[in-house]
């Protein structure tokens, strides 16, 4: 149990975060308090930011409040690796199966 602990507080893990968690306010709050105390590091694309924003505009927050996440909008990220790396990197460490499953959407 206490390597589970140690480990559920790096930072080696990466989660790429899609529109459907960073939309809902109560999610993504939740899901950057956990980065903020470095229990993951989220990514995402442009892409999938410019879909966030998009959301935002069809759901009728105004410019206004996309301007609350103008350090979110300037810091965006790019997942530094592309979906064949991440899939290499998940059969290497013995998630055969959900790599497998992933790749399959492809």
């Amino acid at each position: 149990m206490k390597i589970w602990v140690c480990m559920i507080h790096s930072v080696r893990f990466i989660c790429v975060l899609d529109t459907n968690v960073i939309y809902p306010i109560e999610i993504r709050d939740l899901l950057f308090w956990f980065a903020y105390y470095d229990m993951y590091t989220p990514k995402w694309s442009d892409h999938i930011f410019d879909e966030w924003k998009d959301v935002m505009r069809r759901k009728g927050i105004g410019e206004k409040a996309l301007l609350a996440f103008k350090e979110m909008v300037l810091n965006r990220r790019k997942p530094s690796l592309d979906e064949y790396e991440v899939l290499n990197i998940l059969r290497n460490r013995g998630l055969k199966q959900a790599a497998d499953y992933l790749h399959s959407l492809l």
